[in-house]
């Protein structure tokens, strides 16, 4: 029997595509998932012009008595049914909403915490072909941000399914700053605090995951402040990659950005600022966009150096080997 949740999502930057599908495992099952442009006929009020659909299928092999069970499904749902297909219902949207999150953190599309509209679009089908909704299905109202344009090829999306099934999730520090993002332009003092915050918990989870004999120290001993660590630690630590043989401090101009930031932060947090303008905002969380996916490339994610702001990316280059391309 084959179980599908679908959910309507504000906008993902597709390209030029108007429907993709990946396939992914999670624990030895197989999910098929499905993102497609919505038609304008099918659009329901409520729906943006970009909205999209999203779909998750799986299939699960039944017992005969569930078989015969699903024959003939009635509204409201026995126990014994609710029961079983609970777990499943969950899973796809725990399966969509990781999937999406490392979408966008791959992709690099800015947009918001929470990234279904509504769904709860829960049905089933026999041959995978002809679909019945399962009665009583629960939707969801969530709320999403505006992503930023871009191109991406086909490595790239396949990227992002290899991500989902050896379960690489979007680092912590990515996940805070998509909150902040979320804020920049309604409560700017509360996402430089939060943006800030990203940008140190990035760096400690980078850090233990390099150092793992080190973890316990990096977590729970006060540390320096971030721009020292990122100019005095972050060299001596050994990274899966590296640029030229080098792991360097990020460039003066990001770790200036920084530093104006949490420098802002602090004011902030003892009441000394009052007020701060969105401009100034965003301008600190690219910055630490950039810090975080500096961070992932050295990581081992070749694709990250790609994300990076190209002024800061020639900093890097000319500090490593002025006359050669940046390593990759």
């Amino acid at each position: 029997m084959f179980f599908r949740n679908t959910f309507i999502i504000k906008p993902l930057h597709l390209a030029k595509d108007d429907h993709l599908t990946f396939t992914v495992t999670d624990d030895e099952r197989t999910v098929v998932i499905e993102i497609q442009k919505i038609p304008a006929e099918q659009r329901q009020k409520g729906y943006g012009d970009n909205d999209l659909r999203i779909s998750a299928t799986i299939e699960i092999e039944l017992s005969g008595k569930r078989k015969v069970q699903f024959l003939d499904l009635k509204s409201p749902l026995s126990n014994s049914v609710q029961e079983f297909i609970r777990p499943f219902g969950l899973f796809l949207y725990e399966t969509v909403i990781r999937f999406i999150k490392t979408f966008r953190w791959r992709l690099r599309n800015e947009n918001g915490v929470n990234p279904i509209r509504s769904g709860g679009g829960f049905a089933y089908s026999p041959d995978g072909k002809e679909w019945k909704p399962l009665p009583d299905q629960v939707r969801l109202i969530l709320q999403w941000s505006l992503p930023v344009p871009q191109q991406y090829s086909p490595k790239d999306l396949i990227d992002v399914q290899d991500l989902v099934s050896v379960n690489i999730p979007e680092p912590v520090g990515h996940e805070l700053l998509q909150e902040a993002w979320e804020l920049r332009r309604t409560a700017t003092r509360s996402a430089l605090v939060i943006g800030l915050a990203a940008a140190e918990t990035g760096f400690k989870q980078f850090s233990s995951a390099q150092i793992p004999t080190a973890s316990w120290l990096i977590e729970n001993v006060p540390s320096p402040p971030l721009t020292k660590m990122l100019q005095n630690f972050l060299p001596q630590i050994p990274t899966k990659l590296s640029i030229y043989g080098r792991v360097l401090a990020p460039p003066d101009e990001m770790i200036k950005i920084i530093n104006k930031g949490v420098t802002i932060r602090n004011e902030i947090v003892h009441g000394k600022k009052a007020t701060v303008s969105s401009e100034t905002v965003e301008e600190i969380l690219n910055a630490i966009r950039d810090l975080l996916y500096l961070l992932d490339y050295y990581d081992g994610h070749l694709w990250a150096w790609a994300h990076i702001n190209p002024i800061h990316l020639n900093s890097l280059i000319a500090s490593a080997k002025p006359d050669k391309e940046a390593s990759q």
